[in-house]
């Protein structure tokens, strides 16, 4: 057994050969265990995550997993995926060698994670985050069974929890305008009017800069994302995401007057915001409006439901939002349209004539 003492510090070390990758042999020494064995506990594992085997801990697959993932994705994808992994999966599943989570572990941490309250909230966790949590267990087994020689993924028996798509919520257009009426301040209402007849994604508004203002055309051009946690502006969501809208020419002047404030040019034209500060001020004017609260997010909602409801065709909406194809604005948006059946019996009313 390859684990020593060194009698110089007290502590123990282990010398061994492992197999890397590329089916190279190495040789490696890793010192100041402070028991025997925890050294052998190290080597173990060790081989077992250079050598690629099912038989690694979950919390070892997870720095395979997320190591491959930042190679490929976008920091922002990494960043959420490695926050999901560290609060809902490793502290529960993090110690069990991966071939050892059978069908039953998957469910039994399911009902714990059904059970789980927000730390921020205080109340339960939305069955859409019940369903991204499910998806990021599933995705790590699945990355274990196409490149680490696990058989099957318990998750695909197991079945997911929650629901693909979010709760949405969305002020009808007389909230809206008590809302715009309440904020007292010039630029707030600037941030949100912007936000509420653009229906762009809060990452894309706050990115925005100068040059992506068309003030002849009264358009503006959105192409990029700001992650106001990683302070990083990354391509948009999606290649559909990238898009030119118009916008009503009161808004587009108002913009240029705000810029014109600046001292110079600045890098993001609305840099004199931030997320956090856009979710207080919503929730500071949406009480002084009576209107119930919603997030930030909720704002590109109301604008789809506006034009829903104005008659603006799905496929201009989708467009306008930036969606892939007109079934995702569907799909999104199809509790908007349940109200339209009572609409479509008074039209056969004013033209039948039985």
């Amino acid at each position: 057994m390859p684990v020593y003492k060194d009698e110089a510090r007290g502590t123990w070390y282990t010398r061994f050969y492992y197999t890397d990758w590329q089916g190279k042999r190495i040789e490696t020494t890793r010192r100041g265990f402070a028991k025997k064995g925890d050294a052998k506990k190290f080597e173990d594992e060790f081989k077992r995550t250079a050598g690629r085997s099912p038989e690694m801990t979950l919390k070892s697959l997870c720095d395979i997993y997320l190591a491959d993932l930042k190679a490929r994705r976008k920091p922002t994808t990494v960043y959420s995926e490695t926050r999901m992994i560290e609060r809902y999966i490793l502290p529960y599943l993090g110690d069990l060698p991966v071939n050892k989570i059978t069908v039953a572990t998957v469910r039994e941490w399911q009902n714990t994670i059904l059970s789980l309250k927000s730390m921020f909230t205080g109340k339960p966790l939305s069955s859409h985050t019940h369903r991204n949590i499910s998806v990021c267990l599933s995705s790590l087994l699945n990355f274990a069974v196409r490149f680490h020689g696990l058989p099957s993924n318990p998750c695909i028996v197991a079945r997911s929890i929650g629901k693909t798509r979010a709760h949405v919520e969305f002020w009808e257009q007389d909230e809206f305008e008590r809302f715009l009426a309440a904020v007292d301040d010039e630029d707030d209402k600037l941030f949100f009017s912007v936000l509420l007849f653009s229906g762009m994604r809060v990452g894309e508004f706050l990115a925005l800069a100068p040059e992506d203002f068309d003030y002849d055309a009264n358009k503006i051009h959105i192409n990029k994302t700001y992650n106001w946690k990683l302070k990083y502006i990354s391509s948009p969501k999606t290649e559909t995401s990238t898009r030119t809208i118009a916008m009503p020419k009161k808004i587009m002047d108002a913009i240029r007057r705000f810029i014109a404030k600046y001292y110079e040019p600045p890098e993001r034209a609305f840099m004199a915001t931030s997320q956090k500060m856009l979710l207080t001020r919503l929730a500071k004017y949406a009480a002084i409006a009576g209107v119930k609260r919603i997030r930030l997010h909720d704002l590109r909602h109301s604008h789809a439901s506006f034009l829903i409801h104005n008659n603006v065709p799905i496929t201009a909406i989708s467009q306008r939002l930036g969606h892939k194809n007109p079934k995702i604005t569907l799909e999104v948006y199809s509790h908007v349209y349940e109200t339209a059946d009572t609409h479509i019996a008074e039209i056969l009313e004013s033209v039948t004539a039985f």
